[in-house]
């Protein structure tokens, strides 16, 4: 197997005396997309923003195609995160701005694109996700899925090769939620991004990603694929699940570039 991308060793995090994440070890690969699964309150969202670099972590390291992200200067951590992009839970627009700007904005602060450019950049891939017909509106007068689109297209403006996604589906209803958990694996089809995906939905795992991982009690108890994950044993895993049986029916989630899909889970909720 190819060396990590990503590899997060003994991360500890605590706040006000406690503890949130106890020792976090973490392998993250290059082309896939990995899902963080956890009951809410476990740290999935303060070990995504660890790997953006919006916190430090207290303990442990953060290695980056085998750099210490915090141990190799300010110049390399600045380099890595421009190459990452970042879908935040509550999209983090701006009401004021619309759609363009909004998308514009990451380019703006951290490129020396022109104008022109930018206005190229942000145009096309406002084009890719179907955005081109309400560039000139604001965000306020969008509906919850279209805003995650625009969130969307905000974290690819820059051409990430590593896009990170908090909660993508929160506040949605399933319909907008399976519609943007599709485009979200469209394009990881189309350009072959890393992903990584937190959530405590399940769904997310089945249609997105080809890695889980699994957050108990501040630390990652299982590393492994989809199928793994649904005959896993451990109690953590299996009292998260208790309401849901899986049956093995057709492949739904999809492969990074280049591998073949696996056998997909369907979820049920009966008994």
């Amino acid at each position: 197997m190819a060396e990590p991308f990503i590899q997060i060793q003994g991360l500890q995090k605590a706040f006000g005396g406690k503890n949130v994440l106890n020792g976090v070890d973490l392998d993250i690969y290059r082309g896939e997309i990995t899902a963080i699964l956890g009951k809410s309150g476990e740290g999935k969202s303060v070990l995504l923003k660890h790997i953006i670099g919006l916190l430090r972590p207290d303990a442990g390291r953060i290695l980056v195609e085998g750099r210490d992200l915090w141990a190799s200067g300010g110049a390399f951590r600045k380099e890595v995160f421009r190459r990452f992009g970042y879908l935040f839970q509550g999209t983090a627009l701006f009401d004021s701005m619309t759609v363009f700007e909004n998308v514009a904005l990451p380019l703006v602060e951290r490129s020396r694109l022109g104008r022109i450019q930018v206005a190229e950049r942000v145009h096309k891939v406002l084009e890719l996700l179907d955005l081109h017909e309400v560039d000139d509106k604001y965000v306020s007068q969008l509906s919850g899925g279209m805003q995650k689109r625009v969130a969307l297209a905000r974290a690819m403006v820059t051409d990430p090769q590593v896009l990170l996604f908090d909660e993508p589906t929160t506040g949605l209803d399933p319909m907008r939620s399976a519609a943007v958990l599709e485009m979200i694996a469209e394009h990881h089809r189309k350009l072959g991004f890393t992903g990584v995906l937190v959530s405590h939905a399940v769904p997310d795992v089945l249609y997105i990603c080809q890695r889980v991982a699994f957050l108990n009690e501040g630390r990652i108890i299982f590393q492994g694929s989809p199928q793994q994950l649904a005959q896993e044993t451990l109690p953590g895993v299996r009292q998260f699940f208790r309401t849901v049986e899986y049956q093995w029916k057709n492949p739904i989630w999809h492969a990074a570039p280049g591998q073949a899909a696996g056998p997909e889970l369907e979820p049920s909720t009966r008994g």
